[in-house]
């Protein structure tokens, strides 16, 4: 392909909601949203080393869910499974070996944000249905051990990314109508 130029590709199944990742020469899109209570467990995975697609299943059809990266994992947590389930699945994608394996987060929720920072992989507030959250659920990929901690502030559909050695979760929704300016520094 030449540098500068756009070119587009399809997707298995049309959907939205849906969360990505990369992790090695993969770039992967799981989950979604089909219709108007139809979820999705398929993941497209592009590999930009070949430029092929292949495509894999989530245990679980969702959308809302969140997707990062840390080491040869790609991790895709929570979301919402039907109009009143809420998942606490985690789908892990080992790039190193092509298989899956699952995990499963403290609390199930959706509307979560995900980075990753160092070794660890971090999935923090989301909404369980009735609560906003200020859980956040920690993996180390090192020892692929989980351990959780807590947002200053309990909320939804807040944003995540890295730089550094620091984590940084910010702003969200922590009511019917109230919004969030608050941005939680977790430094590795």
């Amino acid at each position: 392909s030449t540098t500068g130029q756009w070119s587009t590709s399809t997707l298995s199944v049309a959907r939205r909601n849906l969360a990505a990742t990369t992790v090695g020469t993969k770039a992967l899109f799981a989950g979604g949203k089909t219709g108007s209570s139809s979820y999705s467990n398929r993941v497209d995975i592009y590999d930009s080393s070949t430029g092929q697609w292949s495509t894999a299943s989530l245990s679980i059809a969702r959308y809302v869910l969140t997707a990062t990266a840390v080491g040869t994992k790609a991790l895709f947590a929570g979301g919402k499974s039907d109009t009143s389930s809420f998942s606490n699945r985690v789908d892990i994608y080992d790039s190193s070996t092509g298989q899956w394996s699952t995990a499963s987060l403290s609390v199930a929720r959706y509307y979560l944000a995900a980075t990753a920072v160092g070794t660890e992989a971090l999935f923090a507030g989301g909404y369980d249905g009735s609560s906003h959250r200020n859980t956040v659920d920690i993996y180390d990929s090192t020892t692929g051990q989980w351990s959780t901690s807590t947002l200053s502030v309990a909320r939804r559909n807040l944003a995540a990314t890295t730089v550094g050695t620091k984590a940084l979760f910010a702003g969200g929704k922590t009511g019917s109508s109230s919004y969030s300016n608050r941005v939680d520094i977790y430094d590795s």
